[in-house]
C-alpha cells in the first residue's frame, strides 16, 4: 500500500535538522508522494529545494488565499 501526504510544510526551518531523515522515513513507511503547499513567497526557495532533493516524491503546490482574505475583510 502506498500513501500520499497531501499537506506538508517540511520545507519550514523548524525541520532543518531532521528534514531529510523525516522524508526518508516517510518514504520507507510507504508514503510515495508528499505535496508541499507554499505558505508565502519567502518559503518558495526552500520548498523548491526540498522538491529538487526528492524529485520522485515531493511536489510543490501554490495555494491562493485571496478568497480567504476577502472573507476576512468583509467580516464573513
Amino acid at each position: 500500500m502506498q500513501f500520499i501526504d497531501t499537506h506538508s510544510h517540511l520545507y519550514s526551518s523548524q525541520f532543518d535538522e531532521d528534514r531529510t531523515q523525516a522524508i526518508n522515513d516517510a518514504i520507507s513507511a510507504g508514503v510515495s508522494t508528499i505535496l508541499l503547499p507554499n505558505i508565502s513567497s519567502e518559503y518558495t526557495k526552500g520548498m523548491l529545494e526540498v522538491c529538487g532533493e526528492f524529485p520522485e516524491n515531493c511536489f510543490p503546490m501554490t495555494v491562493s488565499y485571496t478568497h480567504l482574505r476577502a472573507h476576512e475583510t468583509r467580516g464573513n
